[in-house]
């Protein structure tokens, strides 16, 4: 973990940014009355809300450290579907489509194509 003061990272904030994004590593800025900051890239912290979400509860804590547990022991179930996936007219994948040019126009229009996902990633740290 990598410290500054708010008034060095102001002076610096290009330099800082960039050691933060090249090394993954954090960085704690100590501010004025005590008031302290931590700056990571939106992986990180992307990255920490997924593991306290998986973390959030007592039952799935108790699932996921079974399968970390018999990940470990080399005990896998491996339980994949290996047929090909059904294709419909507009790519949607494991879907059959409907009516022909049904409900894609809007996504079409919009660029997007059927079955593709936007990321939220940028979204969520502005809500």
């Amino acid at each position: 973990m990598k410290t500054a003061t708010v008034s060095d990272f102001r002076a610096r904030m290009r330099e800082h940014l960039e050691e933060v994004q090249k090394d993954q590593d954090v960085l704690l800025l100590s501010g004025p009355r005590n008031k302290d900051f931590v700056v990571i890239t939106l992986d990180q912290y992307n990255s920490m809300e997924e593991t306290a979400h998986l973390l959030s509860t007592p039952a799935n804590t108790k699932k996921l450290m079974e399968s970390i547990a018999q990940d470990q022991a080399g005990d896998i179930a491996k339980t994949f579907n290996l047929r090909k996936p059904r294709v419909g007219l507009a790519g949607q994948v494991g879907k059959k489509s409907g009516k022909k040019g049904s409900s894609n126009k809007s996504l079409q229009a919009s660029g997007m194509r059927s079955g593709s996902k936007k990321s939220n990633t940028a979204r969520k740290v502005r809500k």
